[in-house]
């Protein structure tokens, strides 16, 4: 519910210093979460990148006969290869947990829940009427929506009006 800042702030002075207050924080957090969602973005690309690069320097070192190469620069590039193990498409984690028990590997099996289903569970269930019990603990955090911030953005970089 949007309410009337006099209702809220009271007279037209106190209304008009608030207001001035507000427009510019919520410049502030539009420009920042912008800025934010960007370098998250630019990050994502350059790690992407990165990766590309170092698999192109490992193909380059092996294709070469190299283990490692000594530079003139002082870098020092040496291939070396990491496996990782996921479970396999199509395998339930009831069966992935019956071969680690059955292979002595059990006792790396951690019962688990994800926080968002915890978080959209307990959700429904205080929407339902129920006590959240002791052993949760409820975290309220304050935010923003921040209606309008598309248009915002985009007039500060449109060319000014000749």
């Amino acid at each position: 519910m949007t309410e009337s800042t006099d209702d809220i702030f009271g007279g037209e002075e106190d209304n008009n210093a608030a207001i001035t207050a507000i427009n510019e924080l919520a410049k502030h957090v539009a420009d920042e979460d912008e800025a934010c969602a960007v370098a998250k973005k630019e990050l994502t690309d350059r790690q992407a990148k990165l990766k590309l690069a170092k698999e192109q320097l490992y193909d380059t070192l092996q294709d070469a006969g190299m283990q490692n190469c000594k530079l003139d620069c002082g870098l020092n590039p040496s291939r070396n290869l990491v496996t990782k193990y996921f479970k396999a498409a199509g395998v339930d984690e009831g069966t992935l947990f019956d071969w680690l028990n059955n292979n002595s590997l059990g006792d790396i099996i951690k019962p688990t829940v994800h926080w968002g289903t915890l978080n959209s569970t307990m959700k429904e269930f205080a929407e339902q009427g129920h006590t959240i019990p002791e052993i949760i603990n409820p975290v309220q955090e304050k935010g923003i929506r921040m209606n309008g911030k598309s248009k915002y953005l985009a007039s500060k970089t449109a060319p000014a009006a000749e």
